[in-house]
């Protein structure tokens, strides 16, 4: 199942999941939660951008609500 991290930590609430993968922390004292692992941000750009400051000076995409959990 793919859906935002505050869907499924509502399912787990209702009992309507067992367990689920969230990237957001779930601070709810009746769940229990474990961090499985940490990921490392990977940037990846144009090879004409050599240098990291011009890199971060021009705008990007990001998911705000969240990508699949």
């Amino acid at each position: 199942m793919t859906e935002f991290s505050g869907e499924l930590i509502d399912k787990i609430k209702h009992f309507e999941l067992d367990a689920a993968f969230v990237k957001a922390p779930a601070n709810d004292p009746d769940i229990v939660k474990e961090l499985l692992y940490e990921e490392e941000l990977v940037l990846i750009s144009n090879s004409d951008y050599n240098d990291i400051e011009k890199v971060l000076a021009k705008p990007f995409l990001m998911n705000t609500k969240g990508c699949f959990q």
